[in-house]
């Protein structure tokens, strides 16, 4: 079963950091990792304007596949507001990912949702309790970001257990296994 550890918090806060610090001690653990990265720019794009991938989707094609030796690519044209973390997910069942890091889209993930984990990663201890105050039924696991790191060596902030990942990586597997 593919587990999915979601980081949850505002801008800022450190959740990329986490994220990254996170999947790096997954994989020296022998893990494999896949990751996720919501953008919230209607105006992104992969494509480089001018380029060979640009002008296949230019073309009308819907979806482009670009290959080169060490990376595949897959650009898609679709109205992701419809889609659910389930087809989401499934873009990884092939790869065997073990694990799937999320950052961003807590709207299309469900606390119900099988193998899920919420990491809340703040910038203050401030934050912390405006995010519990404001969403109360949001299952968090522990607390990292750039509160744990400027913590003083704090161990739990609400009751629940505040990991700097940067320093105790290792520490945080057990709470998303």
């Amino acid at each position: 079963m593919t587990r999915i550890v979601e980081f949850i918090g505002h801008s800022k806060s450190g959740k990329t950091t986490s994220l990254i610090t996170l999947a790096q001690a997954l994989v020296r653990a022998g893990w494999k990792v896949g990751t996720i990265k919501h953008i919230h720019d209607q105006s992104f794009t992969i494509d480089t304007k001018g380029k060979d991938t640009q002008l296949h989707m230019l073309s009308g094609a819907s979806t482009v596949v670009a290959i080169a030796p060490k990376e595949l690519t897959v650009i898609r044209r679709k109205d992701t507001e419809k889609l659910t973390a389930d087809a989401i997910l499934d873009l990884f069942k092939s790869d065997g990912i073990d694990y799937v890091l999320v950052e961003g889209l807590s709207k299309k993930f469900s606390t119900k949702m099988r193998g899920l984990t919420r990491i809340l990663c703040a910038y203050s201890e401030t934050d912390v309790k405006e995010y519990i105050r404001y969403f109360p039924k949001t299952r968090i696991s522990f607390i990292s970001g750039k509160v744990a790191s400027k913590s003083g060596g704090k161990k739990r902030i609400l009751d629940l257990p505040v990991i700097d990942l940067r320093k105790n990586a290792r520490d945080a597997l057990r709470y998303i296994s």
